[in-house]
């Protein structure tokens, strides 16, 4: 059976509850969906019980394109009748599957949602569902690659462009158009551009500050590949004026980031690569100023589990990718973040990101 991997993280997950008496799981949110099914779509909802059934009940904008491309799940038309309800076919769905008790995404579900879901079965469980995608399928990882070499390869062009005089709002759009040249969906998220000062703030916003010689330029970027995720950041001195002052503060971060990196692996903690990370700016002239978290899981989103943070005290697994990316901030001078994003093969940390130099 297509995407048998990720049956058994939800078989995985059921059993996980199984002091619960649960029988099945419902994914509502559309990243769980797609991750699933790998099948787009802004509505819908999946029901799998603990025998591995499933079924998709998808409404008549997505039904011709899901009987011809979903192969894990039977497709069911979710439109109303005059003889049933949407309520109806939901609650058919669920006995036929003989869910009375289902697991449901406790980071996504709002209330309204979850009032709605005991409907159609008689009890719902929260569960972290992000942690079905913190492993990734050698499918997954081939797409997060092309995402990766996308915004490598954008980053590469535009480093080879004269920005002097031109504006962070202008770079942004270069870069989000080079992307879409080579391939992307689109940006996986917008692109922050910070010159100068303006890298003291470590999420800017573009703006229409323009680059100055000698400015330090902070680019953070990403690009989506078949619903898949890349992000990386990189720092560097634009033009041809020294800058010593931020090149110190570039150094202390590259060292911060490479150590992070090379502790990366099966046998370590998402912590323990934010702690890392994280003493070494803290035992320098710039302690304080590594203001957030070392990293982050990427995916389908740019931003899932699992973390490489002070919160993280599981051992990363394998084919997990995650992001190191220390930085040093400081208000009203300027901001250096050095981003990679890395997958834990092998035991070890592999870069996706590798295209783009440091």
């Amino acid at each position: 059976m297509k995407n048998n991997f990720k049956l058994q993280q939800v078989l995985k997950a059921i059993n996980d509850h199984s002091d619960q008496n649960v029988d099945g799981v419902i994914l509502f949110s559309t990243h769980n969906r797609y991750w699933f099914l790998e099948f787009a779509s802004s509505d819908g909802f999946v029901l799998i019980n603990k025998d591995g059934e499933a079924i998709y009940l998808v409404d008549a904008r997505y039904y011709t394109a899901a009987c011809e491309q979903v192969k894990n799940a039977k497709v069911v038309l979710l439109a109303a009748s005059q003889n049933k309800t949407t309520l109806d076919l939901l609650k058919e769905a669920a006995d036929e599957l003989k869910i009375n008790k289902a697991l449901v995404e406790a980071d996504y579900v709002t209330l309204e949602t979850a009032s709605f879901l005991k409907r159609f079965v008689n009890e719902i469980v929260p569960f972290k569902s992000a942690k079905l995608r913190e492993i990734k399928t050698e499918q997954e990882l081939e797409y997060l690659q092309i995402a990766a070499d996308i915004a490598a390869k954008a980053y590469n062009w535009v480093r080879e462009q004269n920005i002097i005089g031109l504006t962070e709002i202008e770079i942004s759009n270069m870069i989000s158009k080079k992307m879409l040249d080579l391939g992307a969906e689109k940006n996986s998220f917008d692109p922050i551009i910070a010159s100068g000062p303006n890298g003291g703030n470590p999420h800017h916003h573009a703006s229409d500050r323009k680059i100055e010689d000698g400015d330090m330029v902070t680019i953070d970027i990403g690009a989506l590949y078949k619903g898949y995720c890349s992000d990386m950041t990189r720092s560097f001195i634009a033009g041809t004026k020294p800058n010593p002052q931020m090149q110190k503060i570039y150094d202390k971060v590259l060292e911060s980031q490479t150590a992070g990196i090379n502790l990366t692996s099966t046998a370590v903690t998402g912590y323990e690569v934010d702690q890392i990370c994280r003493q070494i700016i803290d035992s320098s002239e710039y302690k304080g100023y590594f203001t957030h978290g070392t990293g982050h899981g990427v995916g389908i989103e740019v931003h899932e589990l699992p973390n490489t943070s002070g919160g993280n005290k599981e051992k990363l697994p394998e084919n997990a990718v995650v992001t190191v990316e220390p930085g040093i901030y400081i208000p009203n001078v300027g901001g250096v973040r050095i981003e990679d994003t890395i997958v834990v093969k092998n035991g070890q940390a592999i870069v996706l990101t590798r295209l783009a130099p440091k």
